[in-house]
């Protein structure tokens, strides 16, 4: 929905200063490319009340559904970290509700933002055989053309 509060918000109870807000995000709304095996950061305008934080509040949610992941509250940071990494160029959406509170009890304007993964990560070749040497044959092939039998063995 663009990085932005889906609603006023304004719950009972929030705090006579205002509301709580998002402040950044890592990934930026609208990100494409972003790392498979990344986390998710949110950081907010004043310091969370951890027991605000669940899986029903801080969401993410990819092409097969609710992805599992641990949420962490450091202050007014809240991480998400994938428990495995996330599907090739795939979207996600991260979605916040309003029970999200500071310490002070301001709630947050319900909250999405959406990115999208890259296709993959380079890494380090990985041998798949404990063998020094792999012996490879390709034997037969036979195609009938109108000109007429084209045959090859390959070793």
């Amino acid at each position: 929905m663009g990085g932005a509060p889906l609603s006023d918000g304004g719950a009972a109870g929030t705090d006579s200063v205002g509301g709580l807000s998002v402040v950044s995000t890592t990934p930026k709304d609208q990100a494409v490319a972003v790392e498979r095996d990344g986390v998710v950061e949110v950081t907010f305008s004043a310091v969370i009340d951890q027991a605000s934080v669940t899986a029903d509040s801080f969401r993410v949610e990819g092409p097969l559904g609710a992805v599992a992941g641990k949420l962490t509250v450091e202050g007014d940071k809240v991480t998400f970290t994938p428990d495995k990494p996330l599907s090739i160029l795939a979207d996600y959406a991260i979605n916040l509700s309003s029970h999200i509170r500071s310490l002070t009890n301001a709630a947050l304007s319900e909250y999405e933002l959406e990115f999208q993964t890259r296709d993959g990560a380079f890494s380090k070749p990985v041998r798949v055989s404990a063998a020094t040497a792999v012996n490879f044959s390709m034997t037969g092939l036979v195609w009938n053309n109108p000109l007429g039998v084209w045959a090859s063995r390959f070793e």
